[in-house]
C-alpha cells in the first residue's frame, strides 16, 4: 500500500482508511478554544452603530455636550484600568496562561503521538482490524485528556477572574469610585475617560496575588 503524507502547520492528513480520524491537526485546531474559559469578554471589534456625527450636529450642541461629560459627578468618580498590563505584570495571572498554554501543548503532543502510531501501524501492513481498534483506543484516550485539562484550566481562569474582580472591587473602595472600566474593552469613543490621572492599573496590580 503506498502511503502519501502531507504536512503543513496547519493540516495533517491520513492515509484513506484514517482520513476521518480525530488526530488531524485539523481536529487539533477545535481543541484550543476550549480552554479559553476566560476569554469570553474579548469580543472582537464591532462596527459601531450608526450614530450622528459632530458634522451632523451643531457644533454648539457638541460643545455642550462634551462639557456637560467632563463636568459629570459619574465621570468625577469614575477610573480605568488595563486588563492587558495586569496580565502582563500580576504574577499569579501569568501562571494561569502559563498552565492554559501547557495544558494545550500536552493535549497535541498526546494527539501528535497517536497521529505517529496510527501511521507506523499502516506502515507496518497491520491488520485493519488492529489499526481501527488502536485509533478507537487512542481517540477516548485524547478526549479524556482534553476534558481533564479543560476542568483543569477552567477552575484556574475562574479564580483568575474572580481575583481580578476582587482586586478591582478593592481599589474602587478605597479610590471611592463608582465605575471602574476595562480600557481594553473599549473599542470606540471614551475618549474623554482616557485621562492618565484616572488610570488605576497599578493599584489593582498590587493587589493581586
Amino acid at each position: 500500500m503506498t502511503i502519501r503524507s502531507r504536512k503543513s502547520s496547519r493540516n495533517l492528513r491520513f492515509p484513506n482508511l484514517l482520513a476521518a480520524s480525530i488526530f488531524s491537526l485539523s481536529f487539533l485546531q477545535t481543541i484550543a478554544p476550549s480552554f479559553a474559559v476566560d476569554e469570553s469578554s474579548k469580543l472582537a471589534p464591532q462596527t459601531p452603530p450608526s450614530t450622528p456625527t459632530e458634522t451632523s450636529v451643531a457644533p454648539a450642541a457638541v460643545g455642550v455636550a462634551k462639557a456637560a461629560i467632563k463636568t459629570s459627578p459619574l465621570l468625577g468618580k469614575s477610573a480605568w484600568f488595563s486588563r492587558g498590563k495586569v496580565l502582563a505584570y500580576s504574577a499569579s495571572q501569568q501562571k494561569r496562561e502559563m498552565l492554559k498554554a501547557q495544558a494545550e501543548s500536552q493535549l497535541r503532543q498526546s494527539a501528535q503521538e497517536a497521529i505517529n502510531v496510527l501511521q507506523k501501524m499502516q506502515k507496518d501492513g497491520r491488520p485493519t482490524a488492529d489499526i481501527t481498534a488502536e485509533e478507537a483506543r487512542r481517540k477516548t484516550q485524547v478526549e479524556s485528556q482534553q476534558k481533564a485539562l479543560a476542568e483543569l484550566v477552567g477552575k484556574s481562569m475562574s479564580e483568575g477572574r474572580s481575583e481580578l474582580v476582587e482586586a478591582v472591587a478593592a481599589v474602587a473602595r478605597e479610590k471611592g469610585l463608582t465605575l471602574v472600566l476595562d480600557l481594553d474593552g473599549i473599542f470606540y469613543g471614551g475618549e474623554d475617560l482616557k485621562d492618565t490621572s484616572r488610570d488605576v492599573t497599578d493599584a489593582v496590580i498590587s493587589k493581586m496575588r
